[in-house]
């Protein structure tokens, strides 16, 4: 897991919630840790993993589960610790192409309660927002739940975020445009929220929560019905100066017959992603891009990988030359930013001939331009989760959990109330 240490902290409370953060992290991570085994790790005495691992058990964030045998060692057998799924909550939302989806998750990150959601109008930004609010309030009290253990709201949704602020600069596939997404959904249940774009959520959660062990620079491509990215340098997001650093959809990549949302009919979009694939297999009545349309691409999508054709027929044969398409993409990328890897992510990863045209891409790079080509990880993290992790990193595995809330005696189970 990526851990992101804050500095010149000097007041002793900050280091507390430092050090709190340390040791959630770590029980995230990996369960059955002693207390001994944090104190080795994080380099802090065993009286101050004593007194968090106290103060933690105390509010119920973590829980005791046995005693581990030492294997022959002097001393007293460890005992384990772990999260304790029961003791917070979080609410994912997913708002997309590929549907809207509502989770509310225990604190491990497993769903309890989950649905998807229909919106009369997804261009409409503040009916959608107000319609999604009220599924998430209408989840939470079907869970009969604790509702002062909730801690927060995270959201991944198609569009560029100011995440220190949750206000949604635009949002071009659903036609949205500077709204302040986290205000509202805040307002309206009550909940802090943490949102940020798709492809950056999957990529921070890629990180904290899949097998593979990669803490250095990485790069996410998120293939759908259109493609888009997100960059991370030592486990911190690269934003840029538009707050759409990563996005390769635009990338300049050959003439086409295709003409994307921007107008160009050059870009990656047109050659490597879901809609490309699409248009030239005739399933769509026009060759250019249409905002308006984009969840009848996403219902088309995904129809199509369902049957995850192969290489041998007309849709896997196109399928194939859109991953080449995109794999030719990403080597240009590795070679202006020599990421450790690169994963592979969204819709399209899950399409065996995509997979393997990108592969075939990659394997062309010559010792010339990469000395060491980037390992190509295929992305196990699906948005919902993703968007859950979101608000677990914000609202309990860092400094900025409110532990003093949860130390009052357990509130009645009331209704959350539509304000």
């Amino acid at each position: 897991m990526v851990i992101n240490t804050i500095s010149q902290t000097k007041i002793p409370s900050d280091l507390r919630r430092v050090h709190r953060s340390l040791v959630m992290r770590r029980l995230f991570s990996s369960e059955n840790v002693s207390r001994a085994e944090l104190a080795e790790e994080s380099n802090l005495s065993a009286m101050a993993i004593t007194r968090i691992v106290r103060e933690l058990l105390e509010v119920g964030l973590i829980e005791e589960i046995g005693k581990r045998d030492r294997k022959g060692a002097p001393g007293r057998r460890r005992t384990n610790l772990q999260i304790n799924s029961s003791g917070s909550f979080v609410v994912g939302l997913v708002i997309s192409a590929f549907g809207h989806e509502v989770a509310l998750m225990d604190a491990n990150g497993m769903p309890l309660l989950n649905r998807r959601i229909s919106f009369d109008n997804i261009l409409n930004a503040e009916q959608t927002i107000d319609s999604a609010s009220d599924v998430i309030i209408d989840l939470i009290n079907q869970a009969h739940i604790d509702t002062g253990r909730i801690l927060g709201i995270g959201i991944a949704i198609a569009g560029f975020v100011q995440s220190s602020t949750g206000n949604l600069l635009r949002a071009p596939y659903l036609g949205w445009h500077e709204i302040e997404l986290g205000r509202h959904i805040s307002a309206r249940t009550g909940l802090p929220v943490i949102a940020e774009n798709i492809a950056d959520a999957i990529n921070l959660a890629e990180q904290a929560t899949a097998k593979h062990d990669i803490n250095g620079d990485l790069f996410l491509v998120h293939a759908s019905v259109t493609c888009g990215g997100s960059f991370t340098h030592q486990g911190s997001l690269v934003r840029g100066a538009n707050h759409s650093a990563g996005y390769i959809g635009h990338l300049p990549a050959g003439p086409s017959q295709l003409i994307c949302s921007c107008g160009a009919s050059d870009c990656l979009n047109a050659h490597a992603s879901g809609w490309s694939v699409l248009a030239n297999l005739a399933l769509l009545d026009s060759h250019t891009f249409r905002t308006d349309r984009i969840e009848m691409y996403a219902d088309t999508l995904t129809a199509l990988l369902a049957k995850n054709p192969d290489t041998t027929t007309p849709e896997g044969k196109e399928l194939y030359k859109a991953g080449i398409q995109l794999g030719r993409g990403l080597r240009n990328v590795a070679l202006i930013i020599d990421p450790e890897a690169i994963v592979l992510a969204g819709k399209m990863a899950n399409s065996t001939a995509y997979v393997a045209g990108c592969r075939s891409a990659w394997h062309e790079t010559s010792p010339r331009q990469l000395q060491k080509v980037p390992e190509l990880i295929i992305g196990a993290t699906a948005s919902l989760t993703a968007a859950g992790f979101l608000a677990l990193d914000k609202f309990l595995l860092s400094p900025g959990l409110n532990i003093d809330a949860l130390h009052s005696p357990e509130s009645t189970i009331n209704e959350v109330q539509i304000t």
